[in-house]
Parts: structure tokens; sequence; C-alpha cells
């Protein structure tokens, strides 16, 4: 059986969280997903980042250190017996009565958990999908545990012969696929829907345009309408686990999976 650490304590994953948890009744909490690999969680600082910010926005306290955190993961990995992998953790409000309304005072519950993957996926085509993202709610910059936008999204994808879905905004414009932020290649220029268009500020991303701008690309943030999948040269997703997956086309749209631009990027991620 499985481990997992939740609150201080390596339990057995089965049973260990509560049924008033507002994370399980009302999706009330956030989530990190990230790569340890040599005993050390990549990009650690950035994610803790993010979290601090998450967990302020939203009003929820956790009394670990990021030492605890990661101290925890290495534990974990070796009770599980393995190396390397996926680590996700995940913070919820914690244990309330019935009904929506939160106690400030309430101890978050903070889950840490580990599985394999494999990192290398293989380029897969893309379609769009009625599931959007609401770049209107602040919460879109965040990784809240209700996905199921995302789910259904990567669900009705699969349905038509599909990898994954290209989900766009409520003004219509590209915002993400279900899982990854995405990037397009025309000539020099490397495009990206902007925070505005209610993708996630991926950890990736940050990594990606930094090495665009390092290596003299024309970087754009803006807002990528459907008109511009279908005339880029190549496309790629990316996020923590995958780092740079490549998008083999849009629909009826094929694209350049040997673009040099693309492949350089990936170079330097790996």
């Amino acid at each position: 059986m499985n481990k997992i650490w939740i609150n201080g304590k390596i339990v057995d994953a089965q049973n260990a969280i509560s049924s008033s948890d507002r994370g399980f009744t009302l999706g009330d909490g956030i989530f990190e997903t990230m790569y340890f690999d040599n005993g050390n969680i990549e990009l650690f600082e950035m994610h803790m980042i993010r979290l601090k910010s998450t967990l302020s926005f939203l009003y929820i306290n956790i009394s670990y250190s990021h030492n605890d955190l990661i101290n925890a993961t290495r534990k974990l990995f070796e009770e599980n017996k393995l190396s390397c992998g996926v680590v996700r953790l995940t913070v919820s409000r914690g244990c309330g009565k019935r009904g929506i309304a939160f106690d400030n005072e309430l101890k978050a519950t903070v889950v840490i958990s580990v599985s394999v993957v494999d990192r290398f996926q293989a380029p897969v085509k893309i379609c769009t999908t009625s599931y959007i993202r609401n770049e209107k709610s602040p919460l879109s910059s965040f990784k809240m545990l209700n996905y199921t936008d995302s789910i259904m999204a990567f669900n009705d994808a699969k349905m038509k012969g599909f990898g994954d879905a290209l989900m766009l905004n409520i003004e219509g414009n590209v915002s993400c696929t279900t899982t990854a932020n995405i990037f397009l290649i025309k000539g020099n220029n490397l495009i990206t829907p902007s925070l505005k268009s209610g993708c996630l500020p991926g950890i990736i991303r940050s990594v990606v345009l930094n090495i665009a701008k390092k290596n003299n690309l024309n970087v754009a943030e803006t807002d990528v309408k459907i008109e511009h999948m279908k005339t880029a040269d190549s496309v790629f997703i990316t996020n923590s686990i995958i780092r740079l997956k490549k998008i083999i086309g849009f629909e009826d749209t094929n694209y350049d999976l040997e673009n040099k631009v693309m492949l350089n990027i990936e170079k330097e991620l790996i």
C-alpha cells in the first residue's frame, strides 16, 4: 500500500482524509505538482513562492516551513522505495462544519503524495472543446482542487480521437491546454497567451520565457487567436512534469516537429 505524508505523519494512503475535510466536500484548497530527483525537488523555490501567494489569497495558513516539506518529501520517497517521481503537495482549508462559510482558525490539511511517471510523452494532436477557462475569475491564476473543467475537456478530446484539448477563454482567445501552458513558434517569434487569458502562471512557462529572451527570440505574451494556431510553424506545451511536449497538429493543421527554435528550447530545459 502506498504511503502519504499528512500533517506531519507518514501513513497508509487509504482512509487518510476526513469526510468533513473541505478539500473533499467543497474543493476548497490548492495543490502544487513538482518533480523529485537526486534528493531534491526541481525549481522548488519557485513552486513555494507560488504556493505562498495562493495560500495568502485564500486566507489559508500552514505551519510547515520549506525545509519541513522537502525533508518530508525525501522521507516519503524512501518509505515508498522510490528514487524519483512526481510530488503532489495538496493543501485544503481543513475540516469544518457543513456549509461554505469558513473559520479563519481552521487547521489546514497538508498532504504530500508521490508517484512514478514517464516524463517523456509522445507528441499529440489537439482540438477545441466547449469547456472554457474563466479569465474573469481571479481563481484562474491558482491551482485549485476543482479541476472538473479540465477533466471534462480532456475526456471530450479523447472521445473525438485527439490527445488533448485546447481551452479557450470567455472572450474566445486561447488560454492553455487541460494541464499545460501553450507556446506557438512563428519564425523567430515565440508567442504565448498572456496571464490575462486565464492560464496558470506556470513554473516552466516562466523558465521557457527566460530561455527565449536569453536566446534573443522575439517574445510575445498576448491574445492568441484560433487563426494564430492555424498559421504557427510549431506548437508545444509545458508543465513541471513533462517539461516540454510537442504538438503534432491542431485539428486539421499540422506542425513542424523538428523546428530548430523548439528543439533548442527543449534542449535547454533538459
